[in-house]
């Protein structure tokens, strides 16, 4: 058996304090090699809980996100909506308005006629001037009481102009 001071057959002799200096390196290349592998895998464990740090925000983001586009849809939904009930609203007033609008002019032709057929049974052939109440507003009508119709009424107006008889 051969210790390690001993060389084997054709080889230089080690000594033991060259042994020992090339154990020592070993050693410490060992050790140095040890360090970096615990500082890369210090820095792989930093890096995966960094990772995992930025998915969470990145899950809480989106989340967010999510939550933000539901609010924005659902007041986009109500302002449309709003819209579309301000519209009718509108609609609906027109209507209104347009109806009563109507039903007045109805109701001051119907005042008209009456006004003529009273003047006609009465036999006035003198300008009449009256006024009418109709709902809310005050129609004034100037004309001849002998007047046959309505239609003729107006085209006789027509006609005068700026006749005494108008004024």
């Amino acid at each position: 058996m051969q210790t390690h001071n001993q060389a084997a057959s054709g080889a230089t002799p080690i000594s033991s304090s060259m042994l020992g200096g090339l154990t020592g390196y070993g050693n410490q290349m060992v050790s140095s090699l040890e360090t970096r592998q615990n500082d890369i895998l210090s820095a792989l464990e930093t890096a995966l809980l960094t990772q995992q740090k930025v998915l969470d925000i990145n899950q809480t983001l989106e989340a967010e996100l999510q939550k933000t586009r539901g609010e924005s849809n659902a007041t986009l939904q109500w302002a449309s909506q709003q819209l579309k009930t301000d519209a009718l609203s509108c609609k609906l007033q027109h209507h209104n308005a347009q109806t009563q609008s109507e039903q007045q002019n109805d109701q001051t032709e119907l005042d008209l006629q009456l006004l003529e057929e009273g003047n006609e049974q009465k036999g006035e052939t003198e300008p009449v001037r009256k006024c009418l109440k109709s709902s809310e507003r005050s129609i004034e009508y100037t004309g001849l009481a002998s007047s046959k119709s309505l239609r003729s009424r107006r085209s006789l107006h027509r006609g005068l102009g700026d006749s005494p008889l108008m004024k």
